[in-house]
């Protein structure tokens, strides 16, 4: 027997039930505007408005939709609707509360129909999901914390260099008209603010703060240079041993920013590893595997225990002294490489060495 959810005794129960929940339902008519057939009482609570303000016929849903995400939830809508799908469940998505401020939500829909197919009805289930994205964040800004001393000292000696070099070229113009040693010290001095520019960059473009940012095609050599400038010099102080093999650049389409997080993660956990170690290196090989690219990270760590590696990946799971890590670090970066259609793993350990594998899909 199928169960009325307009019914408005049923209307009632549900709203007394979901009030002190985090969820917040919705049923809207399948009509222009998306007319407002219900909403649960907890929607103050999630969005700051109330029943009445939200069931206000002015108050557009689609339009509380941030801009950049509008588009792709109508999509989905008008995708799962010409479907036989019943039910389907969104990419999160940012919603603006009466407050003005944006909520990242998770949104799963349940599509009533009628008996030839036609959606009467969507019966909406939202959840705050702000505090993920917080925590993905926060995650972030403490590995770019990691960065900072060494990112200071990469900036600091290419500045002294091109100081330096101003100061020769200042005496050189004025004590003789050699164009050659002249043009050879603008030169050391373009090309070292050059760097710093692109070290710059490259913490910028890691600390941008764009969950569900869209899938771009790639070079590989580009998205590694990013990476290798911002651990450079973090290896170097450490005395590790940072190479990279020989690769064909190939272009590969995914969220360069998680992908390149969750390589910064692997070798810094690398680099923590090694640190009471004599033999210090780390070994990135990039190659194509059929319809993947395989891009592994070696180290000349031990072999990591059967017991820590049953439990890498699972969350708050960590080695780390206290204060030292999260625990967050593998389980989120597994779920970053997954978001790109890729997975991330251990290989077996042979040769004694600990050794990660990034597989993403190439392009086609």
């Amino acid at each position: 027997m199928a169960i009325d959810l307009t019914h408005p005794i049923l209307r009632d129960q549900l709203a007394e039930l979901y009030q002190q929940g985090d969820t917040v339902l919705f049923i809207w008519k399948n009509e222009e505007g998306w007319p407002l057939e219900f909403v649960s009482l907890n929607v103050k609570k999630i969005l700051g408005y109330s029943v009445e303000e939200f069931s206000d016929p002015s108050l557009q849903y689609a339009e509380l939709i941030h801009p950049q995400c509008r588009e792709r939830v109508l999509q989905e809508v008008a995708k799962f609707t010409d479907s036989s799908h019943s039910s389907f469940t969104h990419k999160d998505y940012r919603l603006k509360s009466k407050a003005g401020k944006y909520i990242w939500v998770k949104d799963t829909t349940v599509m009533r129909r009628s008996s030839t197919g036609e959606v009467l009805y969507y019966i909406g289930h939202i959840t705050d999901h702000s505090s993920h994205y917080e925590l993905l964040q926060a995650t972030k800004m403490a590995t770019v914390g990691q960065l900072s001393a060494g990112i200071a000292h990469e900036i600091k000696n290419p500045l002294f260099v091109a100081l330096l070099t101003i100061q020769k070229l200042e005496k050189q113009i004025k004590q003789t008209e050699d164009n050659a040693t002249t043009d050879k010290y603008f030169v050391q001095v373009q090309n070292n603010l050059m760097r710093i520019d692109r070290i710059v960059k490259s913490l910028l473009h890691f600390s941008r703060n764009e969950a569900n940012a869209p899938k771009k095609p790639i070079p590989i050599s580009v998205f590694l240079d990013d990476i290798l400038t911002l651990v450079a010099d973090s290896a170097k102080i450490k005395n590790v041993a940072l190479t990279v093999q020989p690769f064909e650049d190939i272009i590969i389409t995914c969220d360069d920013i998680q992908v390149g997080q969750v390589l910064l993660n692997l070798i810094h956990n690398s680099i923590d590893a090694l640190e009471e170690l004599d033999e210090k290196w780390i070994k990135i090989n990039i190659e194509p595997k059929g319809a993947m690219l395989s891009i592994t990270v070696t180290d000349s760590g031990t072999v990591i225990s059967q017991e820590v590696a049953a439990n890498m990946f699972d969350s708050f799971y960590t080695t780390k002294k206290d204060g030292k890590g999260t625990g967050l670090g593998l389980s989120l970066s597994r779920q970053f490489i997954k978001n790109s259609g890729g997975s991330l793993h251990l290989l077996s350990q042979k040769g004694g060495h600990t050794c990660f594998e990034i597989s993403l899909p190439l392009t086609k």
